[in-house]
């Protein structure tokens, strides 16, 4: 037991001795994830706690994580026991860490701590070799994953931030996709938003998005009403009831910290809490902050804010009781007049604002978008009733807010009520002859009292009424004449004219405010110009009282169609006398704005100055002393100039007693310009002299400083440095760590004179004010030279950070020096900032590196740290890299600057600044960098292809124009694109790029993916209003327009019949009022009846060749739909007629192109060409295109043939039908024919004459058009080439008769072949005519050596052997009938082994025999018999050194043959040489052979025709070459297809084994006689 208690205190001690003072460790947590727990730190030889007092924050744990050897990546410091309380000795409290400390010792902190354990501190860590543990070595590496073709390291370390993480780095081979994404709770999208943990949808601990789209909680230092009234704004909430809790109502959060001591303004400008200044803090998550905020708003309100009064602004609606705004999508009037009522407002007169004008004119909101995509048709009483999205579901951003402006109703103004027209009533105008009621034109143009629109209402003579303006009191001036209305030309139009105007039209409120407008202000008429050269006094009733030319006299066109605008009182929107400051950079400066009248103005600067601008500062800060007041002449160079269109006061001259500026004397009548408006700056004046402001502050801006005899001036940036901007911090109670100077007016120019200016400043930097600096005015310095500063904390040496950027990942490149950030310069005369630099400033910055691209952010502020940054690339930071530290730049116009990014792979594309992701400006990768295409020849099938490669719809791609998703930042990529249609990307189209790129980022192409439409359907665009707009047609399932040019009522008529609104009443536009389109311009002189369900029923012309898109028809359809009881009875009509002009261009002899014109008569909108093509007398299935629309009247067919004859049908169809087939063959080339001529009947005449006759080729079989046929004949001699005589005829000649000159006892040979362009066709087959003449034939019988049995030979000896006894026989014969066994009959020869039982030993050879000259067939006979019997003994055949003798007791006859020679007796071989003959394959035949002349003679006397062909195939007549037996021998077709294949090949002796073997299998056909005529069954 002693010896137990021994080991245990000296473990003990072993333990004790092995602590360190300021050892630390974590307890009762746990590992999950990592190190987490209380913190000890061994203190005076034992563990205590930490108090997690303010000084305790993320910095002391990044400390402590890295002592224990964790990840200091997302270290994060607790309070409030959160591990429970410890015990014994609370050790420590008021730490002190910069966080770049190795241990806790080595930071500050007060020991022993007065805190209770209550307030024990706890710290979490990350495990540092978590991916190492994992295969991973820092980024990604072996083991990650690919995901959508990003690569991401294992999803825990992903999680704990601790390898590389995200889609920066590209995967190696192997890696596969892991389940799903690793999570992201921790990431945001949209940088402000606010979120809530821990309590309901408004209240709760607080997090935040940062600029790094990770959610933070938020640190409670410095958080009081301000920034919580920012918050419960921006989430549409209540900012006069909220609550702010500490860290025990919803508990310590584990994000992040946003760690930044904030400063929201009290008049709360700012829309998010990310918007409010604030100066970085340490802060742990005992400090996070919470807060709940109440409701706004009860749900169904909705109000307007950012108006001039309550009836106008930006829509802001009420849902679950927080205020929202609404979407501009599809927004207009409609929309407007039922968000007036659910406002309780005057509605009938409601315009509506879309986005850019709400922006402009009210201001973006902020909060929750609750509505998108409203189309309400007007009778609905809020906008929930409308048709929209679900609430909440929107695709928009803030600049997009929708907006309106109240008012009554022009009717409702005019004293009319809303109740349709009753002739009986004085409340309807214009009653005609035809008693047709209809209401006053601006009623009527407005659709503001109910109108029978089935009555035509006509105008009578010498009315007036405004067309084509904005609203109803200016437009276009139109005098009805004759009951038709037209326009006035603006010659000599000027102001009295138009007092005449208004004055009739019952404007006479201020007639001397009546404006004149030239050159179709508010568009170009149409129809008639009724007067010309008008001359008015101003005092006539009518217009036709004036002087003019005589009605319709005129020498104009539309174009100068003159306009008006009267001057109407209008409910006052302003008190008189108010006064404002606009388009400012801050509420106290600004151009001035006067209500006059219950209307805001501007003010001209005639006789104004000083006095003027204080009594406009105490009218708009009553409560403030005036005296800070500065007027600013030219205000437009630094505000822009007024939206406003009158100036309400001129020479106003105040003594500076005036309650407001309108009690000032003035006069209203100006002669000013724009260019003159009033700007005035309202500054709160100083306190002592020289005391210094930032503007618009309150930690950076424009310098300036108080004087107590001139006011407000500014600072020259000339002699200012960084000890000078120190003391102006100083003074302002900012942070002076990091002091900036401006020197590029970031924040503007001043005002006033430069004698305020001063000039020269000297401060040391340790004074406590500015005024103790050495200041002077003296000298020369203009605004121009106005300086700025900042005012920052100290910054960690090193530290480097992206400023002025788009978002964190790009900027000017700052760094940190001596606690001071200043800019980095590349010296233009030896730059070496370049992609390297920029790796590394990205990689030291935890951003994508890859394709780390160098860019200019702009000027940055002094001071400049160094110059000639040069970097190897792997270097982990800057401080690694080489610099000059004594930077030789002299301004920051080199400040350098970095875009942090991946690279990309070329080819790939991508779509940026659309709304959507199937839309916007299209960037293509090459080289591994993203740049922008031209629009240079680019078009829809161009766009197409993109969307097919990006997996987006593409059937209806749109390519557009002109920079219409933006300009890009990068470099113009390609030019002049080309894509076929078919490429599956890019990568498979021609371009252009380079120096063949010429573009600027103005004409930067875009796309929309979209599916195709549908060919006759048609849209409004370019009004956000479902009525109106810049009509657009789908023809060719592409949108395009329609020019404008016959573009009139009819035709609107019909197109708003077709969009589902009444035919009338309309209008018409033209000169692309609604904005030019994109795309095709479809159709022009377009001809509707008006009475058409649709514009494809209409005539129109397709030539569009003198139109642009400046031409764009547009239309205003009357706002009422259509009842949908009221179905469109489609009218029928005529197809269209044949297309005309058809022109075939062959392109090689693989494609063809046919092209045409639409036909001469159309009979309505062209719906589609069909192009039907198929091969002629082929079995294919025909082709089919459909060229939907007219836009194409061409079409190309490849992988087509040569030679081969193709049908092609053309057939237009319009929306009634197809119209007539234009048909026509055609061949890609023709080719000479490769099939024989068939001939058919050859005919004997008389003795002396042959007739022959052929089928004639058809187109298939000419592979060309046949032009004629060549007949060729000749006479026949064996070995004797003959001598062609050729007769041409023309294609539809079928036969030929021979000249009376033929010699009856001779053989000719005659051929025919056919001819085409392309040459002479392949010939048949020599047919070779025999005059009068005798054949006969024969059979020999030849037996074999005993035991010898043909039946058993191999096919290979078979051959041979019968080769021999055939060869040698046929010259025997020959020798005894010269010329009647000829190789002209070699076609009639048969031979054959007879492998039956009785003659297995026998070969029989047949043959027919031709008796030359008078002969015969007895004679021939007779040859035969006398050599076989022999005159002295019995013939021989020598075969192989064989003598076969011969017998002639054979009785054995065979019939339907002359003779029929036999053996009868088997011979002994007898020894002896060959007879010249040569030795060959042993033939095993028995030694002698007896043959016998059996049977009677038949003669027969015919003309007999012998197919011989004398030449092989590649040959055509009259080149044939006919050879003599002796020598070689030519072998006929046989009778089966081997035998076809060699027909006509000439084969010399040692060839004939090869020829016997192709005719061997036809040894069995017989000879047949038939009618006189000799035909052989081959």
């Amino acid at each position: 037991m002693k010896t137990v208690c021994f080991l245990v205190l000296c473990a003990l001690f072993a333990y004790a001795q092995s602590q360190s003072s300021g050892d630390v460790r974590l307890v009762n947590g746990t590992n999950t994830g990592g190190p987490v727990g209380r913190l000890e730190i061994y203190l005076n030889g034992a563990w205590t706690t930490v108090c997690a007092d303010d000084g305790f924050c993320t910095n002391v744990a990044t400390v402590v994580c890295r002592q224990l050897g964790f990840s200091t990546i997302g270290a994060q410091a607790y309070g409030l026991a959160l591990y429970g309380q410890g015990s014994g000795t609370v050790g420590a409290q008021n730490f002190n860490c910069n966080g770049s400390e190795t241990s806790v010792s080595q930071c500050t902190y007060t020991t022993p701590s007065t805190c209770p354990h209550s307030m024990d501190a706890a710290v979490s860590c990350r495990f540092s070799t978590l991916c190492s543990n994992r295969g991973h070595s820092g980024c990604c590496s072996s083991g990650c994953y690919v995901s959508s073709g990003a690569c991401w390291c294992d999803a825990s370390c992903h999680t704990y931030n601790d390898c590389c993480p995200g889609i920066e780095y590209t995967c190696p081979a192997g890696g596969v996709p892991p389940p799903s994404l690793p999570p992201a709770s921790t990431s945001c999208n949209t940088v402000g938003d606010i979120d809530f943990i821990g309590g309901a949808a408004s209240d709760g601990r607080l997090k935040v998005c940062d600029t790094d789209y990770r959610w933070k909680t938020v640190c409670s230092s410095g958080f009081d009403n301000n920034e919580a009234t920012v918050i419960c704004r921006s989430l549409g909430l209540s900012t006069s009831n909220f609550t702010i809790y500490p860290v025990s109502q919803y508990g310590q959060g584990t994000e992040d910290i946003y760690a930044k001591n904030l400063s929201c303004t009290t008049g709360n400008s700012e829309a998010y809490l990310t918007d409010c200044a604030g100066s970085d803090v340490c802060c742990g998550h005992h400090n996070d902050v919470g807060l709940a905020c109440q409701p706004a708003c009860t749900n169904g309100q909705a109000r307007f804010v950012g108006g001039s009064t309550s009836m106008e602004g930006r829509l802001e609606i009420c849902y679950n009781g927080r205020w929202g705004t609404v979407c501009d999508d599809f927004w207009g009037i409609n929309d407007a007049r039922v968000a007036c009522k659910m406002a309780g407002l005057p509605w009938r007169g409601a315009q509506a604002y879309s986005g850019p004008q709400v922006s402009n004119l009210f201001g973006s909101g902020f909060g929750p978008i609750w509505l998108d995509n409203v189309q309400c048709s007007g009778t609905e009483s809020d906008l929930f009733s409308c048709p929209a999205n679900a609430v909440g579901s929107h695709n928009c951003v803030h600049y997009e807010d929708a907006g309106a402006k109240c008012a009554p109703g022009p009717c409702e103004l005019a004293g009319y009520t809303s109740t349709c027209c009753d002739p009986t009533t004085s409340n309807c105008q214009g009653i005609n002859s035809e008693e047709v009621c209809h209401c006053s034109p601006d009623c009527e143009e407005h659709g503001d009292c109910c109108i029978d629109y089935t009555l035509a209402c006509r105008c009578n003579n010498n009315e007036l009424r405004l067309r084509g303006g904005t609203v109803p009191n200016e437009g276009r001036v139109e005098l009805c004449y004759n009951g038709e209305w037209g326009t006035v030309c603006d010659d000599f139009w000027n102001a009295p004219d138009a007092r005449v105007v208004c004055r009739q039209l019952g404007y006479t409120y201020n007639l001397a405010a009546s404006q004149a407008f030239l050159y179709a202000y508010f568009g170009a008429g149409t129809g008639s110009i009724w007067l010309d050269n008008v001359f008015c006094s101003g005092t006539e009733t009518h217009l036709v009282n004036c002087s003019s030319n005589a009605i319709g006299s005129h020498n104009c066109g539309h174009y100068e169609d003159a306009g008006v605008r009267c001057a109407v009182a209008v409910a006052a929107t302003c008190q008189h006398g108010a006064a404002r400051l606009v388009r400012g950079p801050s509420e106290r400066e600004g151009q001035l704005e006067v209500c006059y009248n219950g209307q805001w103005g501007t003010v001209c600067d005639d006789f104004f100055g000083q006095v003027d601008a204080r009594v406009v500062c105490k009218t708009i800060f009553p409560n403030e002393p005036s005296n800070g007041a500065l007027f600013i002449q030219y205000s437009y160079q630094y505000f822009g100039y007024s939206t406003l269109n009158n100036i309400v006061m001129d020479n106003v001259q105040c003594s500076g007693n005036e309650p407001n500026i309108t009690s000032c004397p003035h006069i209203t009548n100006h002669n000013c310009y724009r260019w003159e408006d009033v700007g005035i700056a309202c500054y709160e004046p100083g306190a002592y002299n020289n005391q210094p402001a930032l503007v618009p502050g309150p930690n950076a801006g424009r310098l300036q400083v108080y004087s107590t005899t001139t006011g407000w001036g500014t600072v020259c940036r000339n002699t200012f440095d960084l000890q000078d901007a120190r003391v102006v911090c100083r003074e302002l109670g900012q942070p002076t760590g990091s002091p900036r100077v401006y020197v590029n007016l970031q924040f503007g120019r001043g005002y006033g004179s430069t004698s305020t200016i001063i000039k020269n400043i000297a401060c040391t930097g340790n004074e406590t004010n500015f005024n103790n600096c050495s200041l002077s005015k003296t000298g020369y310095c203009s605004h121009y030279s106005d300086v700025g500063v900042g005012c920052e904390q100290a910054c960690g040496e090193n530290q480097i950070r992206l400023v002025g950027g788009a978002n964190y990942t790009e900027g000017r490149l700052e760094v940190c020096r001596d606690g001071q950030w200043g800019t980095v310069c590349d010296n233009p005369n030896s730059r070496t900032f370049a992609t390297e630099e920029a790796v590394v400033i990205c990689k030291q910055l935890g951003l994508p590196y890859t394709a780390a691209q160098v860019q200019s952010f702009g000027r940055g502020a002094d001071p400049i740290h160094y110059s000639n940054l040069d970097c190897i690339g792997n270097e982990a930071n800057l401080a690694s890299c080489a610099k000059n530290m004594n930077p030789s730049c002299s301004s920051h116009t080199y400040d350098v600057g970095v875009t942090c990014q991946d690279s990309c792979t070329t080819h790939e594309v991508r779509l940026v600044d659309g709304s959507s992701p199937s839309e916007g400006r299209l960037e293509i990768c090459l080289g591994g960098t993203w740049g922008t295409v031209c629009d240079s020849q680019f078009h829809n099938v161009d766009a197409r292809v993109v969307c097919k490669q990006l997996g987006l719809p593409y059937g209806g791609a749109e390519a557009t124009y002109d920079a219409s998703f933006g300009q890009g930042d990068d470099h113009v990529a390609i030019t002049n694109l080309y894509c076929t249609g078919s490429e599956s990307s890019l990568a498979q189209c021609n371009y252009q790029t380079g120096s063949s790129v010429s573009c600027s980022h103005a004409n930067d192409a875009g796309v929309i993916c979209q599916n195709p439409c549908t060919n006759g359907a048609i849209r409004v665009a370019g009004a956000s209003l479902p009525n109106a707009g810049r009509v657009e047609i789908c023809y060719y399932q592409q949108w395009g327009t329609v020019c404008d040019k016959s573009w009139d009522t009819p035709d609107v008529q019909v197109a708003c019949y077709q969009l589902g609104f009444e035919r009338s009443p309309v209008r018409a536009f033209g000169g692309s009022k609604y904005g030019p389109g994109n795309g095709d311009i479809f159709f022009r002189d377009v001809a509707c009846a008006g009475t058409e369900a649709g514009l494809g029923y209409c005539i129109s012309n397709p030539d569009t060749s003198e139109c642009t898109h400046n031409d764009d028809a547009g239309i205003q359809c009357n706002g009422a739909a259509i009842l949908p009881t009221a179905t469109p009875i489609a009218p029928t009509g005529p197809p269209p007629e044949i297309v005309s002009n058809i022109t075939q261009i062959p392109i090689n002899d693989y494609s063809h192109r046919v092209t045409w014109s639409p036909p001469l008569t159309t009979n309505g909108i062209i719906t589609n060409y069909t192009v039907t093509i198929q091969v002629v007398g082929g079995s294919m299935p025909p082709n089919v295109t459909t060229i939907l629309g007219n836009k194409a009247t061409l079409v190309t067919f490849t992988t087509l043939m040569p030679g081969v004859p193709y049908m092609m049908n053309i057939t237009a169809s319009n929306i009634y039908g197809a119209g007539d087939v234009y048909s026509y063959m055609f061949f890609t080339n023709q080719l000479t024919p490769n099939t024989p001529v068939t001939i058919t009947q050859p005919t004997r005449v008389d003795e002396n004459t042959i007739s022959i006759s052929w089928i004639p080729l058809n187109t298939y079989q000419a592979r060309g058009y046949v032009t004629g046929y060549q007949v060729a004949y000749a006479v026949f001699q064996e070995g004797v080439n003959p001598q062609w005589t050729t007769v041409n005829t023309d294609s539809t000649t079928t036969s030929w008769t021979s000249p009376n000159t033929l010699i009856a006892s001779q053989r000719y040979a005659v051929t025919v072949a056919g001819i085409t362009s392309a040459g002479l066709g392949l010939a048949t087959n020599p047919m070779v005519i025999v005059p009068t003449t005798s054949t006969a034939l024969f059979q020999l019988k030849i037996a074999l050596n005993a035991g010898q049995q043909c039946g058993t030979w191999t096919t290979e000896s078979s051959t041979a052997k019968l080769t021999t006894i055939v060869n040698k026989v046929v010259i025997e014969i020959n020798k005894q009938c010269q010329n009647c066994f000829s190789s002209a009959l070699i076609a009639q020869q048969r031979f054959q082994c007879n492998p039956d039982t009785t003659e297995s030993d026998q070969v029989t050879f047949r043959a027919q025999l031709f008796a030359p000259g008078s002969r015969t067939a007895t004679d021939i006979v007779g040859f035969i018999s006398t050599w076989v019997m022999g005159t002295t003994a019995p013939a021989t055949v020598n075969i192989d050194g064989v003598d076969f003798a011969v017998d002639s007791s054979c009785t054995a006859a065979v019939s339907d043959f002359n003779a029929d020679f036999c053996t009868t007796s088997r011979p002994t071989v007898a020894t002896g040489s060959s007879s010249g003959l040569g030795t060959g394959a042993t033939a095993g035949i028995s030694a002698a052979v007896v043959i016998t002349l059996l049977a009677a003679v038949c003669i027969v006397v015919v003309v007999v025709v012998f197919f011989v062909v004398f030449n092989n195939r590649s040959k055509k007549f009259p080149d044939h070459d006919v050879v003599g037996y002796s020598n070689r021998m030519a072998f006929p077709e046989g009778g089966d297809d081997n035998i076809s294949q060699h027909m006509g090949s000439t084969v010399h002796d040692d060839d004939f084994q090869e020829a016997l073997n192709m005719i061997s299998d036809d040894i069995d056909d017989k000879a047949k006689l038939d009618e006189g005529r000799v035909y052989m069954n081959t």
